[in-house]
């Protein structure tokens, strides 16, 4: 059964009590960032600067917000695959699992070919709109190229849109996950204007951004 419903928590009311309190925290606070590039050009964009340390402006933020779509097109191999993200509830893999659970040998590591099980699995499913991900992390790959064979996998077992994996640790391995986005949809330069995939990126708490965080927003 598919999940129609919105999911709402908060009432508009607390939603205006965060983000009044975001706003004020962001400005008296700040947010620490590790990446020299990132702090150079939110200074440049308005933000005050002292060391690591970056506070923004209340129509700093408020600009960058009115920026931000409230929905986008997210692109399948397969034109009829193809999902909206923020309307309505998407369903995606989860990720992180360190072993997987086999009916015949118990709790194991997992290799290349459980993850591909695991992308037709999420192929067959009508309850997940989004395959790929990180569900395990195969240890029969080399550790330098182990997201591009995820991508590859999923590419080559699904024709849901395909989120990349959390394996990629530089970002010469995310251009690189880019490029075979690229190859699969056929044209150079088609992710300019086309949403295909996402990276997940987290800050570390209390407010702070890590190089490999800012890396993976650039």
């Amino acid at each position: 059964m598919r999940l129609l419903s919105k999911i709402q928590v908060l009432t508009d009311d607390d939603m205006e009590k965060v983000h009044e309190s975001t706003l004020k925290l962001l400005w008296e606070k700040g947010v620490s960032f590790q990446s020299k590039e990132a702090i150079s050009l939110l200074k440049h964009h308005g933000a005050t600067v002292n060391g690591n340390n970056v506070r923004f402006p209340n129509d700093m933020v408020m600009q960058a917000l009115s920026q931000c779509p409230q929905t986008f097109h997210l692109e399948a191999l397969n034109p009829q695959r193809s999902v909206t993200v923020g309307d309505g509830l998407l369903i995606h893999p989860a990720g992180g699992e360190v072993f997987i659970q086999d009916f015949e040998d118990g709790r194991r590591s997992p290799t290349l070919g459980d993850f591909a099980d695991l992308q037709k699995i999420y192929q067959a499913c009508s309850e997940l709109d989004i395959a790929g991900y990180q569900p395990l992390s195969p240890i029969d790959v080399p550790d330098r190229t182990k997201g591009l064979h995820c991508v590859l996998e999923s590419m080559k077992h699904s024709d849901k849109p395909i989120l990349s994996p959390m394996e990629l640790d530089t970002v010469v391995q995310k251009e690189e996950c880019l490029k075979l986005f690229e190859i699969a949809y056929g044209k150079d330069g088609y992710l300019d204007n086309h949403y295909v995939t996402w990276h997940a990126v987290c800050p570390n708490s209390p407010l702070f951004y890590s190089d490999f965080a800012c890396e993976g927003i650039k």
